[in-house]
């Protein structure tokens, strides 16, 4: 059972992690969303 600090410590990672893919190739994660 995660912590809501946990919790948003990887959803924060997760969306650093997101950010650089989506603005290298957004036409992609159009297509794929």
């Amino acid at each position: 059972m995660m912590t809501n600090f946990a919790f948003r410590r990887d959803i924060t990672a997760h969306l650093l992690r997101a950010k650089p893919l989506q603005i290298l190739r957004p036409k992609r994660n159009d297509i794929c969303t």
